[in-house]
C-alpha cells in the first residue's frame, strides 16, 4: 500500500482573516491516500486528527468534502501538523499490512 505523506513544502503562505493566520495547508487527504482512507472524506479526518494530536485548538480548521484546509499562526504550528498527518498515516497504513497478514 503506498502512503502519500506531506511535507513542508506543502505549507503555503497566505493572507488568510487578515493575517491572523498567515500560513495555509491545503490538499484532498483522502484523494491522495484513498487506498488506505477509503470511504473517508476531508471532514471526517478532523476528528481522526484531532484524537491523534495533530490538530490544535490554536488552528482554525475549515474542510469540505473534497478539500482539507487548515491555517496555522507560524509555520512551526503548520510543520508541527504535518508530522502529526504523516504520523497517522504511516501508523494507519502499518495496521492495515498488520491486519492483512493476520
Amino acid at each position: 500500500m503506498e502512503v502519500h505523506t506531506y511535507s513542508d513544502d506543502d505549507i503555503l503562505s497566505t493572507s488568510y482573516r487578515n493575517g491572523e493566520q498567515p500560513w495555509e495547508f491545503i490538499a484532498d487527504i483522502p484523494g491522495d491516500n484513498s487506498d488506505l482512507l477509503g470511504d473517508f472524506d476531508n471532514n471526517m479526518m478532523v476528528d481522526h486528527l484531532k484524537e491523534c494530536g495533530a490538530v490544535q485548538d490554536c488552528d482554525v480548521v475549515d474542510p469540505e468534502v473534497c478539500c482539507f484546509y487548515i491555517y496555522f499562526k507560524d509555520k512551526n504550528a503548520g510543520r508541527r501538523f504535518i508530522k502529526g498527518l504523516n504520523n497517522y498515516l504511516l501508523m494507519k497504513a502499518q495496521l492495515f499490512e498488520k491486519a492483512r497478514s493476520f
